[in-house]
């Protein structure tokens, strides 16, 4: 027989404020990329093409070759790490 288990929000929410309260516990919040999404941030295949657009005539050259030393589905943050 399996146990149910309930989400009590209302206590989630208490401990919650207790450790943020707290300065001797340690809390850190992990989000993932489409937290930024939901606020209207792009992603970064939408931020990749707008990079592409806005750069000058003199440093696209520069990106592209970059860009090709990659693999086919680089992105304008792993052509920062290149650079």
């Amino acid at each position: 027989m399996s146990a149910e288990v309930i989400h009590d929000a209302a206590r989630a929410a208490f401990e919650l404020r207790e450790h943020l309260a707290s300065d001797k516990r340690r809390l850190a919040f992990f989000m993932g990329a489409g937290t930024s999404m939901a606020v209207g941030v792009p992603g970064i295949d939408r931020l990749t093409s707008r990079v592409e657009q806005k750069l000058p005539e003199v440093i696209k050259k520069d990106y592209a070759a970059v860009r090709s030393e990659l693999s086919e589905d680089a992105n304008v943050e792993l052509v920062l790490d290149r650079v």
